[in-house]
């Protein structure tokens, strides 16, 4: 544990059918380069091999008042418009980072 305690995470989730799964990885990509919010410091996008419809973007904030100023300058929307795009209603969560272990 030790740097990156009290960061805040978000999880942004949505079911997206197999058709889809290749437009949202391409849109993923091409936003990640052209759109970067403020203060993000990471975020990726995964796809769960229990359930392949559902797929997450991860993201990696200092603390929640910077992602909350990105979602109100419409910055921290990007990735919610990219699952509408591929055909999903997502549902967001946000998480208080707690612990964290990096190897270096």
């Amino acid at each position: 544990m030790g740097k990156g305690v009290g960061m805040f995470v978000t999880i942004l989730s949505g079911q997206v059918t197999h058709e889809n799964w290749s437009p949202l990885k391409k849109s993923y990509q091409q936003a990640v380069i052209k759109y970067q919010p403020e203060g993000l410091i990471s975020s990726m996008l995964v796809q769960s091999e229990d359930d392949p419809t559902l797929w997450q973007i991860i993201s990696l904030w200092p603390d929640k008042e910077t992602f909350t100023e990105a979602e109100r300058k419409d910055q921290a929307n990007i990735c919610v418009k990219l699952f509408c795009k591929a055909g999903s209603i997502p549902n967001r969560r946000g998480y208080t980072l707690v612990g964290r272990y990096t190897r270096v």
